[in-house]
């Protein structure tokens, strides 16, 4: 596995403020520790917000997003508000917007004036996961996407069609 792939960092800006990093390519095996992050925080029953900072992530992938999608939804269903997404470029921006990200998204082309804490950051672990349980995650994140704009619908009806079948093969494997 490529290690920038794999670089997202995490730190507490305080108490119920959380900082995730993205260097490198957004995918599906790192939205994995997003996913792992977030259950993490609800396991102790901590109600936290997120601040995605992506300066340094050059590409995203659709499960990546629809990590992103999932978050900014129960986050908003929690009352904390909108998911805070900064440091965007063009190419980063274009595809939050493309997918509608950006309306349920709290999109920046800087910090948004937020200082980070630059050296408490560390690494989230992706965790080891078996072949029925990535194509849940990904299934998941692709819904997300299709439940936030009607184009997404379309868009990914393909892929949702091909994973509900593969989920099915792998749960035939399992009984």
């Amino acid at each position: 596995m490529n290690q920038e792939e794999n670089n997202v960092e995490y730190a507490e800006l305080n108490d119920d403020i959380i900082v995730i990093r993205v260097q490198g390519r957004g995918t599906f095996n790192n939205s994995m520790a997003l996913e792992k992050l977030d259950k993490l925080y609800q396991n102790e029953n901590r109600d936290v917000r997120y601040i995605f900072d992506l300066e340094q992530c050059s590409y995203m992938d659709s499960t990546f997003m629809g990590v992103l999608a999932l978050l900014g939804n129960k986050q908003m269903r929690r009352g904390m508000g909108k998911v805070s997404v900064m440091n965007l470029n063009q190419h980063t921006l274009k595809l939050l917007s493309t997918l509608g990200l950006n309306q349920i998204l709290d999109c920046h082309q800087d910090t948004g004036g937020q200082d980070l804490p630059e050296d408490e950051f560390q690494a989230a672990q992706v965790p080891e996961t078996d072949k029925y349980n990535q194509i849940v995650h990904i299934l998941e994140a692709h819904r997300g996407l299709a439940d936030l704009d009607p184009n997404n619908k379309l868009r990914f009806e393909n892929v949702l069609t091909y994973l509900e079948k593969s989920l099915a093969k792998e749960e035939e494997k399992r009984t």
